[in-house]
């Protein structure tokens, strides 16, 4: 009998038989990097392998854009909803602000397994690109919206191509392996809320930079005209410059499209997996396939994005409607947020998602 055995598993192995064995050869003193001679035993530490730093920056700095985008009008939206005259009363800003931000959050809900799923086809690189740079787009055209029917389709498109970052994961998936991807994917939640917490004070700061600024050129014509333009066009900057990185720093990782470009040497054996094509969305949406989806990720996906959808609206709404009726005193929404603190507060549930 051989002293080693090589158990090749598939898709039909069940899970749970490694972890098992595994667990069977803890107990019994055994494990994958330990090993044990004349009495003494040897723990083999595995060395981590060195992050690729430079691809790394690049996609950490094209999934920021996506949150920056998506944040830098919440300081001035209302302030934008009243000078552009799309209401005159302030306490119906709230409805359509809310709307305004919600808008972004529910396409970007609704397209991110389509975007998911081109990106399995056409490629993960182009798909990122092409996507962050009408992003880009869309967040400069809606600082120079005049109405209010300008401002939400923007917001749409904006949020329909922004769903891209869902791509990023899967970048860093392909890049890193089992011994660095815990790491890698840390610097993802660092390039999100960095964008957020950047993206808050940048979009109050640049508005009306006619009135803060001394500079001759924010004195035409053009920065009196639209004065909210400034925030948005930062953001748009920002998402070309990374497209441009992403350009010619990041390699494409889907195995069918590597071959034409320059490709990421693997190390070790793989399995063959043909993702060229002949394979359609049916085909993979199995009901095994579907009930993964929704345990494991469509479900926690789904509550990350979903709040953001509806809650600007449904919040602001509230707002104008306990002060227009005199509710708590106009503090409806401050009296529901402390009772419903610990359901509502991420922190205070121990829930923090990207």
């Amino acid at each position: 009998m051989p002293d080693h055995i090589q158990v090749v598993q598939d898709e039909s192995t069940p899970l749970l038989q490694n972890s098992q064995s595994c667990n069977r050869s803890e107990r019994n003193g055994h494990s994958p990097g330990n090993t044990e001679q004349n009495g003494v035993k040897t723990v083999k530490s595995i060395t981590p392998t060195p992050l690729p730093l430079r691809a790394l920056g690049v996609i950490m700095l094209l999934r920021a854009a996506t949150p920056f985008a998506f944040h830098i009008i919440f300081p001035f939206v209302n302030q934008m909803i009243l000078e552009v005259g799309i209401v005159d009363d302030p306490e119906e800003v709230g409805f359509y602000s809310g709307l305004v931000e919600s808008t972004f959050a529910f396409l970007s809900l609704v397209t991110v397994m389509p975007a998911s799923y081109l990106a399995d086809i056409v490629g993960r690189k182009p798909i990122i690109l092409w996507g962050t740079f009408a992003m880009g787009i869309s967040t400069a055209s809606f600082g120079m919206s005049k109405s209010f029917l300008a401002m939400v389709l923007t917001r749409c498109i904006g949020g329909a191509a922004g769903s891209v970052w869902v791509a990023t994961k899967t970048v860093i998936g392909e890049y890193t392996d089992s011994t660095n991807q815990v790491k890698a994917f840390q610097y993802l939640t660092i390039a999100f809320r960095a964008s957020q917490m950047l993206a808050y004070p940048l979009g109050g700061f640049l508005v009306h930079p006619e009135r803060r600024f001394s500079f001759s050129i924010f004195r035409s014509r053009f920065w009196i005209e639209n004065p909210f333009v400034l925030p948005c066009f930062f953001a748009a900057a920002t998402a070309t410059v990374s497209v441009i990185l992403g350009y010619f720093f990041l390699d494409e990782t889907l195995r069918s499209k590597r071959q034409k470009s320059i490709g990421i040497q693997q190390e070790g054996t793989e399995a063959d997996v043909n993702t060229s094509g002949g394979v359609s969305l049916k085909e993979i949406l199995t009901p095994q396939i579907v009930g993964l989806l929704l345990n494991n990720v469509g479900i926690s996906q789904v509550a990350t994005i979903l709040p953001q959808a509806i809650a600007p609206a449904v919040s602001t709404s509230l707002f104008a409607y306990s002060i227009k009726s005199q509710i708590f005193g106009g503090h409806l929404i401050w009296v529901m947020n402390k009772d419903m603190r610990p359901s509502l507060n991420p922190a205070a549930s121990g829930v923090i998602d990207d």
